[in-house]
């Protein structure tokens, strides 16, 4: 079971700054999410039992004024969420004010399937543009990457493809978005509809087995894979790394987040589980070392590779990978 911020039921009720009731690992974990995606403003700490500097009281709530936009998100195990919110209620606060976090039950272990990630999805498209800008824009840029036949794996809701051909639009002939997850493809349809240049495939996959994809071989300039294969086993992503290789032309690159969990300067403060939606974010736990020797062993050279915060300090890393032509 995880926990997540609840961020959509903030939107819906127009609550742009929280106090977070629980002071403990899912409310730190809730606060990072807010310093890391700021689209809401952190005001503090509520418990009962921890008492350390910034942390409040429930009772103080009786001495503070509540404007509109101000809300309180409990960080709490599901089995105390109505025990709370009737506590809070006795303090004066009404129960559009009390807003209950996200909660989803693991039932997959293939990534890519199941309507779970709806919710993911809504949230993630608040911060597409940003991450174009700051991780995207300075590679494609510096390294003059080809755009002209792209592949965006896996797509997701389309949030960076749309993106990428706003900002690019003229330098492509060709993007293609493809995922395992037929409902998010057909999301894409109706949402690109309007670019007669853009494709979409869906591909097949099973919890124990990968697919080649469809495409021929030296098809692609530019392929990238944006906040997916950060769930992907160290097995999965060895598949799709030859994958990758046979797909681009001589001279193509491709750019790949992925996840850092596996490295030993990443504390989570427990154990690392093979299995990824056990672990912080449902990462896997692979590291940027072993990116390197995947993609090296698939006949990459590596161009570089950047460790990045993702909530928790270096929890990910963002690696550009380049086909070179074989020597004779």
């Amino acid at each position: 079971m995880t926990y997540l911020f609840p961020l959509q039921e903030c939107k819906n009720r127009n609550i742009n700054q929280v106090y977070i009731f629980g002071a403990g690992v899912k409310g730190s974990a809730f606060k990072k999410w807010i310093e890391f995606n700021k689209d809401v403003k952190f005001l503090g700490f509520i418990d009962n039992f921890i008492e350390r500097e910034g942390v409040i009281k429930p009772e103080v709530l009786k001495g503070i004024k509540f404007d509109d936009s101000t809300g309180v998100v409990l960080a709490c195990d599901y089995k105390l969420i109505a025990e709370i919110g009737w506590g809070l209620y006795k303090y004066g606060l009404t129960h559009e004010k009390i807003i209950s976090p996200q909660i989803q039950t693991v039932q997959y272990f293939t990534p890519n399937q199941g309507n779970r990630w709806n919710n993911y999805y809504s949230d993630a498209e608040m911060t597409a543009s940003s991450q174009v800008n700051e991780f995207f824009v300075p590679l494609i840029d510096n390294y003059s990457i080809s755009l002209l036949d792209v592949l965006d794996f896996p797509c997701g809701r389309g949030r960076i493809a749309e993106q990428i051909i706003k900002r690019y639009e003229g330098n492509i002939d060709t993007l293609t978005c493809c995922d395992a997850n037929s409902d998010a493809v057909r999301y894409c349809k109706e949402r690109l509809s309007k670019h007669s240049n853009i494709f979409f495939n869906t591909n097949k996959v099973h919890e124990w087995q990968s697919y080649p994809l469809e495409f021929e071989n030296s098809c692609f300039s530019f392929v990238y894979s944006w906040d997916a294969m950060v769930h992907f086993s160290y097995k999965w992503l060895d598949f799709y790394f030859n994958e990758f290789h046979r797909m681009l032309k001589n001279g193509g690159y491709v750019f790949i987040h992925h996840s850092n969990l596996g490295a030993p300067s990443v504390d989570i403060g427990r154990s690392k589980s093979e299995a990824w939606n056990l672990n912080p974010h449902g990462r896997t736990p692979v590291s940027a070392q072993d990116i390197r020797f995947l993609a090296i062993r698939c006949g990459f050279k590596v161009i570089e590779q950047k460790v990045i915060n993702w909530i928790i300090d270096d929890l990910d890393c963002l690696t550009l990978l380049k086909k070179e032509e074989a020597k004779s």
